[in-house]
């Protein structure tokens, strides 16, 4: 672990030295230009950004990070490749596209001179796409002390020749030149020094192979693509609204104002990410590490200079800037959360969540345009704290994302409990006898929760094992006695059995539980059963009285009801009968605190008024804050979970009907061999194999 730390500090010493030159250079660029040029300038350059960012996301297309995070499982230089053509190909056609577009564009603002400048920005995003590749390649190889030397000479080489421009007096010209320079010098520099020493790309791969990798890749980046077309041209609207609702040289303050709130988070968090991507995708830190080391970079410079802000822009800027700093002070308040957005971004980068990155963006964007144009009624100043209420939602909408990426990637097991009938014959039928619902329980869960990692089925010592069972991928059998005390077989009754099943090998720590009888109907998902903070979600029929649903004297009734007694809880409703998720660490917890009577209770060779049933450890857990109540949700044609027993047949049908989340075929006393084949039938129907 200290290696990796150490790599990751030595990462960032490198990508933060960079950082320093590289802003440093661009701050005494922005100072000189500020002083050479004037606000109108700089807020023509911003009117043209959203064409020119937009157009720069589609020509990178995702692929930037997706070669750090897919390749390591492909073919790399396959992939280099064809992410290579297609980047040339679509940013040469989205450059064609703005040079015919740019006469509308300058039309539309009613300035002459925006069709040029947009011809001559456009070449920049041409640039940069060719270089997608190679500082990819750096990237991912880690080479970040050749990649910070890259970069330190791309800049400082094109602002000295913008700001001799400026110097001779081209004004705006110089702006556009420096856009164009900076990424024409990083990209072929990049490429020298990824090639120097390398192999070339293997040119012998097959068409197949390449096209294969591309797609891919693009199947990734495609999200992030998408992504980032939503976010750019979010940014870029600002610009848009505000030089249509005000002057160039309002939106040149605001731009400045804007700028310079975000330069600290992109000298940190440009270093942050950069570092932490491939060290996430590889699992050798957590967001929170990344989030904290952000932090205590970033807010030290950010409350420096929200204090000191009206001296700085008048000392480096010029007295004719100071009327953007309130709006500069204002917008420093929303970076106080850039840290923990990066960190929560990147992760999900790293997991290959692209899903989840965009999910996010069709939530914050449109609250964010919502309070832009809220904002817009109260001046610049308005705008300014929409943009800040925009980060917030931002920070709270990506932590959210990062808090779900997580949940879904912990193991989560299942756990059967299955008898075969023969060797019970002589016992309740409806207890003991098997109907082939197993083999369609495994197959649901095979079907519609794909995430389960392993399914353990306990079986009596004697039971024989078919076939089709033990040959199943994900299936372990576990033997009674592999965690039962041998003093206390045999046991036929699955109420004590399922006490013991955090004894299971190898069974992880969050798990569910189900009889052979309950069955997946549609897809679910790990959050439907564990919330974000891990908690078990114990979904109860909330407002279905235990005595009012079942009649008095009702075993089952009287198990719930001295769950309640040990555990003082004043919950009178009735749990639902499915698949119910569980805490392996709850079950050991509760063995400890409550010894005597888990063992009593799990030792009933019959099943018995007097015990426990599985349900204890749900409330034992929602005492410990380690559940959480989930009600079952009944819709017309949503069910989460739905119960039947197999002589209701309009209960059957109802299921076929709305296929809900979860069901559960029950075979009561009140069943007969003719319900037992019409629900042999039904799941042959109803899964359609």
């Amino acid at each position: 672990m200290s290696g990796r730390i150490g790599s990751i500090r030595s990462g960032l010493a490198w990508t933060g030295l960079e950082k320093v030159v590289v802003y440093g250079v661009t701050f005494v660029q922005g100072v000189v230009l500020a002083r050479l040029l004037k606000p109108e300038d700089f807020g023509s350059v911003a009117m043209l950004g959203l064409f020119v960012g937009v157009s720069g996301v589609l020509a990178e297309s995702g692929l930037g990070t997706a070669l750090v995070v897919k390749v390591p499982s492909c073919g790399a230089r396959s992939c280099e490749q064809s992410a290579f053509r297609w980047n040339i190909v679509v940013a040469t056609l989205l450059y064609v596209a703005l040079w015919v577009c740019s006469p509308s564009i300058a039309r539309w603002y009613g300035i002459p001179f925006l069709e040029s400048l947009l011809k001559i920005l456009s070449l920049g995003m041409v640039f940069s796409a060719a270089g997608v590749v190679a500082v990819a390649r750096l990237t991912r190889e880690q080479q970040f002390d050749r990649l910070a030397t890259v970069n330190i000479i791309a800049v400082v080489a094109s602002v000295a020749l913008g700001v001799s421009l400026a110097f001779a007096g081209f004004g705006v010209w110089a702006i556009a030149w420096i856009s164009v320079l900076q990424p024409a010098i990083r990209t072929v520099l990049s490429w020298i020094v990824a090639l120097y020493g390398k192999s070339p790309p293997d040119c012998a791969r097959s068409v197949d192979v390449g096209h294969c990798s591309l797609k891919s890749l693009l199947g990734y980046g495609g999200r992030l693509t998408a992504s980032g077309l939503v976010h750019t041209a979010y940014c870029n609207l600002y610009g848009l609204v505000i030089g249509k609702l005000w002057s160039p040289a309002t939106v040149g303050l605001f731009v400045r104002g804007d700028r310079w709130s975000h330069l600290p988070g992109e000298v940190v968090n440009d270093a942050i990410t950069r570092v932490s991507l491939p060290k996430l995708a590889q699992k050798e830190c957590g967001p929170r590490y990344i989030a904290s080391v952000n932090a205590i970079l970033l807010w030290p410079v950010l409350a420096t200079l929200w204090v000191f802000a009206p001296f700085v822009v008048k000392f480096v800027l010029g007295k004719q800037w100071v009327p953007c700093v309130p709006y500069l002070r204002i917008l420093l308040l929303g970076q106080i959360v850039t840290p923990v957005t990066t960190a929560s971004l990147n992760f999900l980068k790293a997991r290959g969540r692209a899903d989840l990155v965009l999910a996010t963006d069709f939530i914050k964007k449109p609250i964010g345009l919502s309070a832009l144009f809220a904002g817009c009624g109260f001046g610049l100043v308005g705008v300014c704290w929409a943009k800040v209420a925009s980060d917030v939602v931002e920070c709270i909408v990506d932590v959210f994302a990062a808090f779900k990426a997580r949940r879904e990637e912990m193991p989560v097991d299942l756990v059967y409990c299955w008898c075969n009938g023969p060797k019970f014959e002589d016992r309740e039928k409806c207890r003991f006898s098997e109907n082939g619902e197993l083999r369609y329980s495994i197959l649901s869960a095979d079907r519609y929760a794909p995430w389960i990692r392993k399914m353990f089925v306990l079986v009596n010592d004697e039971t024989v094992i078919p076939d089709w069972l033990s040959e199943h991928a994900k299936v372990t059998i576990v033997r009674h006695s592999d965690i039962i005390p041998k003093e206390i077989l045999p046991l036929y009754n699955p109420a004590s059995i399922e006490l013991w099943m955090n004894r299971i090998p190898g069974l992880s720590e969050y798990f569910i539980y189900g009889n052979d009888d309950m069955f997946f109907g549609r897809k679910v998902r790990k959050s439907d059963f564990f919330d974000s903070k891990g908690r078990m979600l114990c979904r109860y029929l909330l407002g279905v009285s235990l005595k009012d649903s079942l009649r008095t004297g009702h075993t089952y009734e009287r198990w719930l009801e001295n769950n309640r007694k040990l555990l003082g809880s004043g919950n009178d409703w009735l749990p639902h009968h499915n698949f119910d998720p569980y805490r392996k660490s709850v079950i050991d917890e509760f063995w400890q605190t409550f010894p005597k009577e888990a063992l009593a209770s799990a030792s009933y060779r019959e099943r018995t008024p007097d015990q426990l049933q599985r349900e204890v450890f749900a409330l034992y857990a929602m005492n410990a804050n380690r559940g959480a109540y989930g009600k079952v949700r009944h819709f017309k044609i949503f069910w989460d979970s739905l119960y039947a027993e197999l002589c209701d047949v309009a209960a059957m049908e109802k299921i076929r009907r709305v296929r809900p989340k979860m069901f559960c075929l029950n075979d009561s006393e009140r069943s007969s061999d003719e319900d037992r084949l019409r629900m042999a039938r039904f799941l042959r129907d109803f899964y359609g194999v």
